[in-house]
């Protein structure tokens, strides 16, 4: 609990902030290598509590991680960035889908020996990794989608994304994240393709983890979604700016949101 705190509740909003407050590109483009780079020693930590408290407990570790990222992702690209930096977030989560399917061809030849527990054990948890990764990426954006539309509609003044943008700047909100699920959904497809190729049922893989670890994705879904929420609204002030311009400045008048104008 400790490290996702941190990491994904602390450390990638101080990131958000950091990306409004700073002008030039190439310093948001190297910003956005940290949230990879977060994400990525979120699920080495994970790997070293696997080898001690056995595999077990790695897809609830594994859903978190995702979950938490791609929802913190989708916040990013709806503030609105360059084309080039939303070819960038998409190329990282094409980089790491291409690297665990290069993970599991490697011990293609191990499949072979089906008498080596261990060999088939390392496969399905890459497996394993790689379905809970494509079911939350899907899942996620489709469901940012959603709150995102009806947050537009339902007292949109109290939350700080959707209340001071114009009707066309909703519109490229909502197409960026329209064509972050379509890439998605591409490479999903792609990794169901191959893994069925090569003799796995991705599907009823991924409806054995649902069934099996549901109460815990459930539980932890609606928690992170709570949380990365209340980042948004009026009354929790969190401003990750820090420019609580309702403290440092007496006549600013609030607008909406987050937002406050200095009289």
């Amino acid at each position: 609990c400790g490290s996702v705190m941190t990491i994904f509740g602390m450390m990638l909003p101080l990131l958000n902030g950091f990306l409004q407050s700073v002008q030039s590109e190439a310093l948001q483009a190297l910003t956005l290598v940290g949230y990879m780079a977060l994400k990525l020693g979120f699920e080495k930590i994970g790997r070293v509590l696997a080898s001690r408290l056995g595999a077990d407990a790695m897809p609830c570790f594994m859903f978190v991680a995702s979950y938490c990222y791609e929802l913190n992702l989708c916040h990013t690209l709806a503030k609105g960035f360059s084309w080039l930096q939303f070819i960038e977030l998409l190329a990282f989560d094409a980089i790491e889908n291409g690297y665990h399917v290069w993970s599991l061809s490697r011990h293609w030849g191990e499949q072979q020996d089906v008498a080596d527990t261990a060999a088939r054990g390392r496969q399905y948890f890459i497996v394993t990794e790689l379905l809970i990764r494509e079911f939350i990426e899907v899942l996620v954006v489709l469901q940012f989608l959603v709150d995102l539309i009806i947050m537009r509609f339902i007292r949109p003044e109290f939350n700080s994304l959707v209340c001071s943008v114009t009707d066309l700047e909703f519109q490229t909100m909502a197409l960026l994240l329209f064509m972050d699920l379509a890439v998605e959904m591409l490479i999903a497809l792609a990794t169901h393709s191959f893994l069925v190729r090569h003799g796995f049922s991705p599907i009823r893989t991924l409806r054995g983890l649902i069934a099996s670890y549901f109460p815990v994705f459930f539980v932890c879904s609606c928690a992170i979604s709570m949380y990365y929420m209340s980042l948004q609204l009026t009354q929790f002030g969190m401003d990750n700016t820090f420019q609580f311009l309702w403290l440092s400045q007496p006549s600013a008048q609030w607008r909406c949101g987050l937002t406050w104008e200095v009289a």
